[in-house]
């Protein structure tokens, strides 16, 4: 049944479902959240010793410098292999589009969401980037010096690109547009996404914007004239207020129709209710001038959008710069909104600004905002600006029905629907406003599985410790959170990575014992999964209370057993669940094989509901009727009329023994005629099995298994009697043989997908597996089960799941195979022993799923939890990135730039970010100076040191634009992360040195010997007399470069 919507909340509204941010003193949503409502303030001293190795050396020694920051750390640091980059790639993106991905990611997984998982969903994505500085700062001298090219530069610092990055990355499939409007870019582009949603262009948003200045956190000469801080200090609406501070910042949110996200069960933070956008115009007295008119029809018609009245409004986020201009032009701008229809009482609407708690996050200052808004609603909260207990004269206050609130208040959800609105004003004039009202409340969580299957995994094994560290300390942190909400977190709300772990668990602090001790299976899925075998045991796996416990627990499970189990009551058969299904009476015949098949028909019906898509059937006697139902070549009806009429004709042929011998098959067939030697003819003594090499089985009456153990004994063979009553697949089974010949199978088209192994002949079975022949002489016929095994690895078979309890597969296999390493067997259901552990089964059951995961094949996680639904996703910890550093070295350009640093700061006007961005064009590069390597990646091929000087040559070439190091004579230039454009650079500066490739050679003999190879084939030296020698071929100018790069990608 689809949850509605509560009739409180309107239709037109959209959900936020997920967000992260990197703020200044806040690397995470949760440290936002802390600094926020302790009012701490990011804005801190510059070190030093910073100062004094910087551009700013001397200027910062002048009076009115201000050595303030609010920066981020770690801006030189990015996790380019997760996000398939290579080095020269990650060292060339601008920082800003860097953590903009890692952010976007971190949204994705704080709201459970796998980005790019459906090929049918619209995802939008909406972002606001900053100009580039570290371009003009930091590469731009690289680029004079002709290391880079124009195109890939440009790719990947123009902020236009941004959105469609993110779009790429993360295979999202809706609109990309970069929205760019200054200061309230990030609010403008959050009301583009609503927009978008609404008129169905897209079912999800991701909105980010990022802002990061380099180099970072060198303070400014503080101006009069200027809108910055005397003293480093932001204070919003405060009387003693002087100006902003520049921070930098990223934040991401994903947004969703409100409907849908009630009806997916997403996590909602908070509703945006409507929003408008426009600009002020030409009406005001400069073009960076705020506008009172422009400001206040933008909040009215916000709120008309949202269907809101102004009196219902209790907090503002204000843009809130603390100059003297800005803030009281913004409160008069509330005020007209606020009280156009009729007055309010003073102080009615509480105001703030997160500005004073970060400084002025330029493109990010809208979402900084709005997210303050969205967790203050979620902690039932008013959260405290920083030094407004003063408010500013000039705003007259108490003429207004606002009010600031200089310490935090409550805010609780009650009868009265909490709203609150955020204003975002742009330089330039466009200006945005948003209506945030409060999520509605949550479905109650149905009751979860008694034990729980969590997975989780990384790229790689060190970031998978990581994840699993991080996990524990959050679920140590949070002992109320619900293990089974915890499990389907994990298993819907994560991606599914190369590097994978499982582990089962019945409560949090199990779960965190084994994710601290290690204490959870892995392993590292291959680029393709293995083929998977279904294998269905034979008589003899059943134990009294088989699958009981699953039964009573499982939905998916129980769902076919007992529709199975009516079959076999149809067909005249055992209640396979009754009294006797739970005493040592199930292992008699009658009810013994039909209970094996329901057993196994409902496990393996349940793997295919959850995704598994089985490659090959392989069924052990009685288990080979499960075999052929599932794969078609059996109608259920059919298979339970054939299980019950073999269960009875078998029970009550004559009384006979089994026998298993650790021997060849030569050697059991010369105990067999040594055994007879002393037996009356009429006694039976055959082969009834051949499990595998060294474990043959043999059966016969009493008299004659008695024989063959003490012969085999008195040859030194080991050998184990059968708990069996009868000799299965002897000639005592005669008898039940003609039985079964005597069913009336109707034919069956062709069977189904699924291709069977027959154990009767040990191949893959043909069309009569369906008759009543096929199935009368399988009674009689040894079970060639080895022969089948042996089938099945020949085809491809690798992973093994035993659909029941675990028996001889594992060992068998390891008999038949040379390539263990690469086998993988599952069980499904416990052995006997272990049954008698609580949860025995439910854990064997998910531990086999798990398993599957493990092995590549990703299960259906949402059919997994839909008989426990509703659930609801929970906050768990992000990945963690790793923390490699890509960053270039810088010239020492001090001296020239400080030369300019009176001029640039002659209008007090001019902002950090653009001291030494001139005269770039005048610059050499200092001699020796190269952008940095990174080490070979871990997956690299073994190094082989370059032979000779040709390949010595490619190798130097391949480090400097691959920007790795060293280069050895088996990798792979495309592996390596060479593209369209590094190749045209490879190309080119092997022109220079007379050496004439193309990209096509490079792209199709990629390793450094093969290229090598293949240039000294081609390259031919002319004697005088045969030619002239040929110049070499000219330099390729940067406008032809970008013409050839133009066209080779547009052909990719």
């Amino acid at each position: 049944m689809t949850p509605s919507l509560p009739p409180a909340f309107s239709s037109d509204s959209i959900a936020i479902i997920g967000a992260a941010v990197r703020f200044p003193g806040a690397p995470t949503l949760e440290a936002y959240r802390r600094l926020l409502l302790e009012g701490r303030q990011a804005m801190r001293p510059v070190p030093a010793e910073r100062l004094a190795g910087s551009l700013h050396a001397a200027l910062s020694r002048q009076p009115g410098y201000v050595a303030m920051e609010s920066t981020l750390e770690d801006i030189e640091v990015f996790d380019a292999g997760f996000f398939g980059l290579s080095p020269r790639e990650a060292l060339i993106l601008d920082p800003q589009h860097r953590h903009l991905l890692e952010c976007a990611w971190h949204a994705y997984e704080q709201a459970g969401i796998v980005p790019g998982d459906r090929d049918d969903h619209r995802t939008g994505v909406f972002t606001s980037v900053s100009h580039s500085a570290y371009l003009t700062r930091f590469l731009m001298p690289h680029f004079q010096a002709g290391r880079l090219d124009v195109i890939e530069t440009s790719l990947a610092n123009d902020k236009d690109y941004a959105a469609a990055r993110l779009a790429w990355k993360l295979n999202l499939k809706g609109p990309a547009a970069a929205i760019q409007t200054a200061c309230s870019s990030s609010l403008v582009a959050t009301h583009m996404a609503c927009r978008s949603l609404l008129d169905g262009e897209c079912d999800l948003a991701v909105v980010g914007a990022a802002t990061i200045t380099v180099p970072s956190g060198l303070g400014y000469p503080y101006s009069e004239k200027g809108i910055l801080s005397r003293d480093g200090r932001c204070r919003p609406f405060a009387a003693d207020a002087s100006g902003t501070l520049f921070a930098s910042g990223v934040a991401v949110i994903l947004l969703k129709r409100l409907e849908e996200a009630h009806r997916d069960q997403d996590r909602v933070l908070a509703c945006i209710r409507g929003s408008a956008v426009n600009n002020d115009g030409g009406q005001r007295a400069g073009f960076t001038a705020p506008n009172v008119d422009g400001q206040s029809a933008v909040i009215a018609e916000a709120l008309a959008v949202a269907g809101v009245d102004p009196g219902e409004i209790q907090y503002v986020e204000g843009h809130g710069t603390a100059t003297p201009l800005g803030d009281p032009v913004e409160v008069t701008a509330l005020t007209d909104a606020f009280t156009a229809g009729s007055p309010l009482p003073p102080g009615q609407v509480a105001l703030g600004s997160v500005k004073g708690n970060l400084g002025h996050l330029d493109t990010v200052a809208g979402l900084a905002g709005l997210l303050k808004v969205v967790l203050a609603l979620e902690a039932e909260t008013l959260l405290p600006t920083p030094h407004a207990a003063t408010p500013n004269p000039a705003l007259n206050l108490p003429a207004t029905p606002f009010r600031l609130v200089p310490a935090a208040e409550p805010w609780r959800r009650g009868p009265r629907r909490r709203l609150a609105s955020v204003s975002s004003f742009g330089m330039g004039g466009t200006n945005a406003h948003a209506v945030v009202e409060e999520a509605p409340l949550p479905l109650p969580p149905a009751p979860g599985r008694e034990v729980e299957l969590l997975v989780f995994s990384a790229r790689t094994a060190e970031d998978a410790t990581a994840v699993a560290d991080r996990l524990a300390d959050h679920l140590s942190a949070h002992p109320a959170l619900s293990l089974t909400d915890v499990a389907h977190t994990l298993r819907v709300g994560r991606t599914a990575l190369a590097d994978r772990r499982m582990l089962i668990a019945a409560s949090l602090p199990e779960a965190v014992e084994a994710l601290r001790t290690g204490r959870y299976a892995r392993s590292r899925i291959a680029d393709t999964p293995p083929p998977a075998v279904l294998v269905f045991p034979g008589q003899g796996s059943q134990y009294p209370g088989l699958a009981a416990d699953l039964l009573d627990r499982d939905p998916l499970f129980s769902r076919h057993f007992q529709r199975l189990r009516g079959r076999i009551l149809m067909a005249g058969g055992p209640d396979v669940t009754g009294p006797e299904s739970r005493t040592e009476a199930v292992h008699h015949t009658a009810l013994a094989q039909p209970l094996l098949f329901v057993t196994q028909m409902a496990l393996a019906l349940t793997l295919l509901d959850l995704g598994l898509k089985p490659a090959l059937l392989i069924g052990h006697s009685v288990g080979e009727i499960a075999a052929a139902c599932l794969s078609g070549r059996l109608k259920e009806d059919d298979a339970a009329r054939l299980v019950v009429c073999r269960a009875r004709a078998m029970a009550a042929a004559p009384a006979g023994a089994m026998l298993l011998l650790s021997a060849d098959t030569e050697t059991a067939r010369r105990l067999i005629t040594l055994a007879r030697r002393d037996l009356s003819p009429e006694r039976v003594l055959e082969l009834a099995a051949f499990n595998a090499p060294g474990a043959v089985v043999a059966g016969g009456d009493q008299a004659a298994i008695a024989a063959l153990e003490q012969t085999a004994r008195q040859d030194g063979i080991s050998c184990t009697r059968l708990h069996t009553s009868h000799a299965f697949h002897t000639a005592l089974m005669d008898g039940a043989a003609t039985a079964v010949s005597g069913l009336t199978l109707p034919p069956v088209d062709g069977g189904g997908p699924l291709r069977v192994i027959s154990t009767l002949t040990g191949t893959v079975a043909g069309p009569d597996m369906g008759t009543t022949a096929y199935w009368a002489d399988q009674i009689r016929q040894p079970v060639r089960f080895a022969d089948a095994l042996q089938t099945a690895l020949d085809l491809g078979g690798r992973l093994f799941i035993e659909v029941g309890a675990p028996g001889g597969l594992e060992a068998a296999l390891q008999a038949l195979s040379r390539q263990t390493d690469s086998l993988r067997t599952v069980s499904l259901l416990p052995s006997r022993r272990a049954a008698t552990q609580p949860d025995a089964a439910q854990r064997m059951f998910l531990s086999g799923i798990g398993t599957l995961w493990l092995s590549g094949h990703d299960p259906d996680w949402a059919g997994l939890d839909q008989p426990f639904l509703p659930r609801q996703r929970v906050d768990l910890p992000g990945y963690p990135f790793r923390k490699e550093q890509h960053w270039p070295e810088r010239p020492d350009l001090r001296e020239t730039e400080e030369q300019q640093l009176p001029s640039l700061f002659a209008d007090g006007e001019a902002s950090p970010e653009s001291i030494g961005q001139t005269a770039l064009a005048d610059r050499t590069l200092p001699t020796g100076f190269v952008l940095p390597r990174q080490p070979r990646p871990a997956e690299s091929p073994a190094y082989d040191s370059p032979q000779g000087d040709l390949e010595h040559r490619l190798a130097s070439l391949w480090e400097e634009f691959l920007l790795i190091a060293p280069i050895g004579r088996n990798d792979n230039f495309l592996a390596l992360g060479g593209t369209s454009i590094t190749a045209l650079q490879v190309v080119q500066a092997l022109s220079s040195d007379g050496t004439a490739i193309t990209v096509r050679d490079l792209f199709s003999t990629p390793t450094l010997t093969a290229l090598a190879t293949h240039v000294a084939a081609k390259t031919v030296s002319p004697s005088p007399q045969e030619a002239p020698a040929a110049p070499a071929p000219a330099p390729v100018d940067a406008e032809s470069m970008a013409t050839i790069a133009a066209q080779l990608l547009g052909t990719a």
